[in-house]
């Protein structure tokens, strides 16, 4: 029974390790267009437009659930791993609410968002932009 015991509560911390991060906490900080992305759709025309679209396509995620943006600011929701956000202001003037959706990856490094209308981009990254978290400084 003692052996029985020992190996479960070993289970248990080993388990303990394998959990997925909380995505409500993981989200917060600063998402920005990741190398590996700008990298593999670096062909993308017109010439220089993955430099510049990276510059403008950030998202500082608040524990409040709000967020801002280069051009933009609002409100987000998580669940789970599904992501919301909602534009409130768009160039510090009242939006009206688009809203666009987007993935926490399972290991809380990637979070891959999908612009709010097809075709307003590209059609090489019209399917989902992917951002990782920006080291802290």
């Amino acid at each position: 029974m003692k052996g029985l015991f020992i190996v479960a509560t070993f289970a248990v911390v080993l388990c303990a390790g394998c959990s997925k991060p909380d995505a409500a906490k993981t989200i917060v900080g600063k998402w920005v267009v990741s190398d590996a992305f700008k990298k593999k759709h670096a062909s993308v025309q017109p010439q220089g437009f993955m430099d510049g679209f990276a510059l403008t396509f950030w998202y500082d995620f608040k524990a409040d659930k709000t967020f801002a943006g280069a051009m933009s600011s609002g409100t987000y929701t998580i669940t789970d791993n599904a992501v919301s956000i909602k534009t409130t202001k768009f160039m510090d003037k009242d939006a009206p609410g688009v809203e666009m959706k987007g993935e926490l990856g399972a290991d809380g490094k990637t979070l891959t968002l999908q612009p709010p209308t097809k075709g307003i981009l590209p059609a090489e990254i019209d399917s989902g932009i992917e951002m990782s978290k920006e080291a802290a400084k």
